[in-house]
């Protein structure tokens, strides 16, 4: 019984993608960590400053974004990318050259995109990203805290792993934003609505497929009755 036991852990242990992969790397579904901010005339402290995560719709090929950021921080535009002529307040890098990319089904609608060539996107002090989304008139005191859209390109995608790609700075993603909480992290003040950039420097964390999931909860069940009944013959 131990063994039987033991194998059917090791299967449902193989069902679970590793909980650290390389950038995520060929996964359907992976959230990152905002860790580092800009070394502008503000600093927001320690972090972490909120999450990003990307989910691959298997069936339609887009990606979901959603970005979480912690509390009293939002998302918004104060002018970047500089030089760009249209402003937004998330940029990435993909590896996927030249192709078309739009952006649509925004979450809060006060929120837009369109479509942005790839080229060089200049976030100040965290240096040029591939693309830039969500473009917004909103005053600093009107973004919002969770912010979600959808990706999609001529062809579709096939991996999260698509808009994962670091610049010249180590950067993922970078989004731009406002802090007017309660607490005084780093250099801005309490209520100030301080204004500064965020990054994601690290890897994300692999998050299982619901079917997945699914598996390893019966394969789980399972044992449980075949133990039980074992016992009930012993």
């Amino acid at each position: 019984m131990r063994s039987l036991v033991l194998l059917g852990i090791t299967v449902t242990s193989m069902m679970i993608p590793s909980a650290k992969a390389s950038i995520c790397s060929n996964a359907d579904s992976c959230l990152f960590t905002f860790d580092v901010h800009n070394n502008g005339p503000t600093t927001f402290g320690s972090g972490p400053y909120g999450t990003l995560s990307l989910t691959l719709n298997n069936v339609d090929h887009t990606i979901l974004a959603t970005i979480d950021l912690a509390d009293g921080f939002g998302l918004i535009n104060t002018g970047f990318p500089n030089g760009n002529g249209t402003t937004y307040a998330f940029g990435f890098n993909d590896n996927l050259g030249a192709a078309d990319f739009n952006y649509g089904s925004y979450n809060p609608n006060t929120y837009g995109g369109g479509t942005t060539a790839a080229g060089a996107y200049q976030f100040d002090g965290f240096g040029d990203f591939d693309r830039a989304a969500a473009h917004t008139t909103l005053p600093n005191t009107g973004g919002a805290n969770l912010v979600s859209f959808i990706i999609t390109r001529t062809g579709g995608f096939n991996s999260v792993q698509n808009l994962v790609g670091a610049n010249n700075n180590g950067l993922y993603f970078v989004a731009d934003v406002f802090y007017n909480g309660t607490n005084t992290p780093g250099s801005c003040a309490a209520d100030a609505s301080c204004t500064g950039l965020i990054g994601v420097t690290g890897g994300g964390t692999a998050t299982p497929e619901p079917i997945s999931s699914a598996l390893v909860g019966t394969g789980l069940i399972s044992l449980f009755f075949i133990r039980r009944r074992a016992g009930k013959k012993a």
